[in-house]
């Protein structure tokens, strides 16, 4: 990964690496092993039958609990949280989720060598550091049309499959978003300031603590 997009290792970057080391590790392990896409990884490792460490198709039913859709990722982790060790650098290892069931539909639906060179194609060519869950979905329709080999209906299934996840802003959903940003970032801000607060006080920030009920 570190030799193709780069992707950096919080936030929804972080989320997005994980995200295409599952899918492409779950694909190429079928294909060596000849069993196929089975849309779970890490079965061996957990006891309980028929259960995987992450289950794309189902990601309530993964060991940890992962999200369905982007507004539970929204309502958890937004744009400025902040990644440290105690809230695993954002929410990597769990927003991921809706990523990998996304995706995880686009196999089942398109088939494993369809995705393969798409995930693929755009992970090697079209990501940057700092590219997120929107770029990564503008990517891969964007390259879905641009390909001889996938037809227009190829990239409509594509695309149904990101908006069944929440990941398309309409003008339904763009106040909600605002706000659940808005809220978000005053707590994440609170929460920064409260060290400060409690060790420096000054009259430049005693509004700010006051503010924050410190």
């Amino acid at each position: 990964m570190s030799n193709t997009a780069n992707l950096d290792d919080g936030n929804q970057q972080g989320a997005l690496n994980e995200h295409v080391c599952d899918i492409l590790g779950v694909g190429f392990e079928g294909e060596l092993l000849k069993t196929g896409f089975d849309f779970k990884i890490g079965e061996k490792v957990v006891l309980e039958k028929d259960q995987g460490l992450r289950d794309f198709l189902n990601p309530t039913a993964s060991f940890s609990d992962q999200p369905s859709h982007m507004s539970q990722v929204n309502s958890k982790f937004g744009p400025y949280c902040i990644p440290s060790g105690s809230n695993d650098k954002c929410g990597v290892h769990y927003s991921n989720g809706v990523l990998n069931l996304a995706v995880g539909k686009m196999v089942r639906d398109l088939g494993w060598p369809k995705m393969k060179y798409l995930v693929f194609e755009v992970l090697t060519k079209k990501l940057r550091s700092s590219s997120d869950f929107t770029d990564y979905k503008t990517q891969l329709i964007r390259t879905c049309e641009q390909s001889e080999s996938l037809t227009e209906k190829d990239c409509q299934v594509i695309e149904g499959h990101f908006k069944s996840v929440g990941l398309t802003l309409t003008a339904d959903t763009t106040t909600n978003v605002q706000t659940d940003v808005e809220e978000n970032f005053e707590a994440q801000l609170c929460g920064v300031l409260e060290n400060l607060c409690a060790s420096f006080r000054s009259d430049s920030v005693e509004d700010i603590c006051k503010k924050c009920g410190l």
